[in-house]
Parts: structure tokens; sequence; C-alpha cells
């Protein structure tokens, strides 16, 4: 049985990446596994709000009265669920230690489909993408990883937008996107977003005529677009509103489309209140 794993550390965004989990979950027949990892130091900034002492493990009670709360929220609204859905079940685990090396651990033996998480409470969108802990969670999964922040709940997927690279990683995450759209019904488009002014670079054109192909003649909901920008993730964000996107997706690769992103200075400062669920394709899924 496939198996969302939701990494949670009680917050409200934690909670919403939960709640889309589920909703998730119906349409993929999978099941919910909550997890919380604590890294064994006195005060963990990803986790915020639990404290544990030398020795104490009054946070185990702690956190394991956080989850029932959680999982009993959860369970009221698959309880909702239309009578012909398939309804998840929910486990539960709490561990300690590093939380990459537990990420990898649990989507090697546990048939993990996707990864929830929610976005650090007020954090900029650098962080959300590169921080230490999503890094951490990226690097270590061979899945898609879906990053929600508080504001952020997807309550139904009508529209998911694809940024594209033209990098050959590329084409697994489109496949992946065109599969999960046929559960979803959703509408696919595919967007590369160029500079003005900049030269073109040597773009992989197996991916080139793999995307121009795809969005011609085999799936109608699928559309690509190419278009143009002053700064790369200002123009991103701004197709995403016109759109009236429900999910932005992309690969999570150095030296391409997100890091080049990240390294526009300006962007940050304009994008310190911008918070959007995104899909990340870590480095490597395609070879897993």
């Amino acid at each position: 049985m496939k198996t969302i794993l939701v990494l949670t550390d009680f917050s409200k965004s934690a909670l919403i990446a939960a709640e889309t989990a589920v909703m998730l979950a119906g349409r993929l027949h999978a099941n919910l596994l909550l997890f919380y990892a604590d890294s064994a130091i006195p005060v963990n900034p990803f986790y915020p709000g639990i404290f544990q002492g030398e020795g104490d493990d009054s946070w185990k009670m702690h956190c394991k009265t956080e989850m029932d709360k959680v999982k009993d929220h959860l369970m009221r609204l698959i309880s909702l669920m239309k009578t012909d859905s398939r309804k998840p079940g929910i486990s539960r685990k709490i561990a300690e230690g590093d939380l990459g090396a537990h990420v990898t651990e649990l989507v090697k033996n546990g048939n993990v489909e996707m990864i929830a998480m929610g976005a650090p409470s007020g954090s900029k969108i650098d962080h959300v993408l590169i921080g230490s802990d999503t890094s951490a969670v990226i690097g270590a999964a061979d899945c898609p990883v879906l990053i929600v922040p508080a504001n952020g709940s997807i309550t139904a997927l009508d529209r998911v937008v694809f940024a594209t690279n033209y990098h050959k990683s590329d084409i697994f995450a489109i496949e992946y996107l065109v599969e999960l759209g046929k559960l979803f019904a959703y509408q696919l488009e595919i967007v590369h977003i160029s500079l003005y002014g900049a030269k073109e670079s040597n773009h992989n054109n197996e991916v080139m005529d793999f995307v121009k192909k795809l969005s011609g003649d085999i799936y109608p909901r699928v559309l690509f677009k190419e278009i143009k920008g002053k700064h790369l993730f200002n123009r991103l964000v701004q197709f995403y509103k016109e759109r009236e996107t429900d999910l932005l997706s992309m690969t999570h690769q150095q030296h391409t489309l997100l890091s080049r992103m990240l390294k526009e200075g300006t962007v940050m400062k304009s994008l310190a209140t911008q918070k959007f669920p995104m899909l990340i394709f870590p480095p490597g899924i395609a070879r897993n």
C-alpha cells in the first residue's frame, strides 16, 4: 500500500500540510504516516514549542499527546470524505535523531509515494526552499516533497504549474504530474521563463521535444508557455497568480532554474511574505 509521509512539528503549517495529505491520499489510494523526529538538542527551532532536558523523556509524552490531537483532527476530515472514496488509514511514529537519516530509512522501507511537510512559520522563500530542514528532507528523499505554508492550503487541484529549465530530470517530473493529473483532472501548465536580453543557454533538445509534443498532441489538458521577465522568480510568481494556480512544482537542481532564482537578491526582498504550496522533485529521483 502506498504511503504519504507527513512530517509534523505540530505547527499550523504542518497541520495544513497534513490536511492536504488527506485530500491527496484519497485519490492516490494511500495511507498516512505521521512522523516527528527529535534531534536530541535542548531546543530545536524546526519544532517550535518543544523542549527537552537531558535525560528527560517528558517530551515523548507531550509529542504523543500532540500527535493524538493531529490524528483525531485528520480522522474527522476523513469521516467527511465521500462514501465512494477510499478512506486512508493513519499511523504515527516518534523518533530521536537526524531528520534526514530517518526520512531516508522511512522512504527506503515504507513504499512512500510522497512527503508532505509544513513550511517553517514566518520564513522567507529562500529558507523554505533551501533552508537546512527542507534541504535535509529533499536530499534524503527519492519521491516528491510537498511544502505547504500556513496560509497556502490546497482544497482542490484544478491547475498545476511546472517550471521547466529543460533539464533532463524534468521528463520524470512531468510524467509524474501527468499521471497525477489523470486522478485529479487538473490543467497542467508547463512554463519556461527566460530573462529579457539574456542569451539562450544550451537546452536539452530531448526535453524540449518531449515537452512540446506532450502539450501539442498527446494530452489536451497539458499546456506549454514560453514567457519572459526581468526577474525569474518575480515573473514566475506573477504567472502563478495570473493563472490562479493551486500548486507550483519544479525540480530541485543545483545551478539550474531554482538556484538562479534564489541568487536574485532583489527577489528575496519582494518575496519575504509570499506564500504558496510547492511540490519539489529531489535530485536524482528519476534514477531510483
